[in-house]
């Protein structure tokens, strides 16, 4: 069963290697501590048998907006309920503060994501050319709490 819980410094390393092995950039491990010191709630870890097995990361945009800037699951625990699950914690940790609306923004290409995101409340929005280091187009999702 899947407990979500605060994420905690003594998860960086498992955040780091599940970050690693399902994102398309590798980043620095400072980057985040320093995301969850700027809104400890926003950044989730959810467990399996005590396993870190995915987390989602957001930061407070304004006192009306939230932004996700990372969800990642364990490639073995994909298509389980484990992304779901982070999702509806990041939203209701968003609800408790008095968000209004989240965004995202995904790969153009990354249609298995969209699909996620779209299956969670998300919709369509506008495109950012160019986004990425690679020089691929962003979506940008939002959803209205």
């Amino acid at each position: 069963m899947t407990r979500v819980r605060k994420f905690q410094e003594r998860d960086l390393d498992e955040v780091v290697h599940i970050a690693r092995s399902s994102l398309h950039t590798d980043y620095d491990p400072r980057l985040y501590l320093s995301i969850w010191e700027l809104w400890p709630d926003g950044f989730l870890v959810a467990e399996e048998r005590g396993r870190i097995v995915g987390f989602i990361a957001g930061m407070l945009e304004n006192e009306m907006d939230a932004k996700i800037l990372m969800i990642a699951v364990h490639r073995h625990f994909r298509r389980e309920g484990v992304g779901r699950a982070l999702m509806n914690s990041f939203i209701s940790a968003c609800t408790l503060v008095g968000i209004k609306r989240v965004y995202l923004e995904v790969r153009v290409s990354n249609r298995d994501a969209i699909e996620f995101y779209r299956a969670s409340g998300f919709s369509k929005g506008s495109i950012y050319p160019r986004y990425y280091e690679d020089g691929e187009d962003a979506l940008i999702m939002w959803r209205t709490l």
